[in-house]
């Protein structure tokens, strides 16, 4: 599944670069509590749609019939795709600040060749480690600072051509902050949420 607005990866990566203008998202920390404040509403109606049917296994075990069975009910009553109920790792939301977060996944993935987080919060200065310019100006590939502009890009002189400010501070094309997930491990239903407060993104459950 996958869910795109503008500039996008095809790699099995997702990324959301948050709007400098949205109120209330100025922090990682702030954007860090607003997704765990998602993720435990997605968590909250799973158990709602459980004791309305009277389920006494989580969601997420149901078999495929009996998902589809109660498919269209559940969208309309609980607003909420019954396809989207499972995730990888749900402990995380234990952790009540994003220091706690990083300490959490980094003890996770302790000695791991790619660490597999959920999703990090990394600001402009580490944009080009993910390699997330190059995703929404594919025309940068992997020379951000040495743009070399050629008049027969495909993107020159359109809206996604970026010549001329390629050496003007990252974050005022983008933005400050970028929630980076390396393979679309988010619920939907945060992302449908999460999307709305981004300048860009690219979802990718694949």
């Amino acid at each position: 599944m996958k869910f795109r607005n503008d500039f996008v990866t095809n790699s099995s990566s997702s990324s959301y670069i948050i709007s400098k203008e949205t109120g209330g998202l100025q922090t990682k920390e702030q954007i860090y509590q607003y997704i765990r404040d998602l993720f435990l509403e997605w968590q909250r109606k799973k158990k709602l749609i459980c004791e309305f049917y009277n389920f006494a296994i989580p969601l997420e075990k149901l078999k495929w019939n009996e998902m589809k069975e109660i498919e269209k009910t559940v969208e309309n009553v609980f607003g909420f795709d019954i396809w989207d109920s499972h995730c990888f790792d749900t402990d995380w939301a234990k952790c009540s600040t994003y220091l706690e977060f990083e300490n959490y996944w980094n003890k996770k993935t302790e000695g791991k060749k790619y660490p597999d987080w959920i999703f990090r919060i990394i600001d402009a200065d580490e944009f080009n480690k993910y390699g997330v310019p190059s995703w929404y100006f594919p025309c940068l590939e992997d020379n951000w600072e040495g743009l070399d502009c050629e008049t027969y890009c495909d993107y020159y002189n359109t809206d996604k051509c970026v010549s001329g400010i390629a050496k003007e501070p990252i974050e005022n094309i983008l933005g400050k902050y970028c929630v980076y997930s390396e393979s679309g491990y988010l619920p939907f239903y945060v992302v449908e949420k999460l999307s709305i407060k981004c300048k860009f993104y690219c979802h990718h459950m694949g």
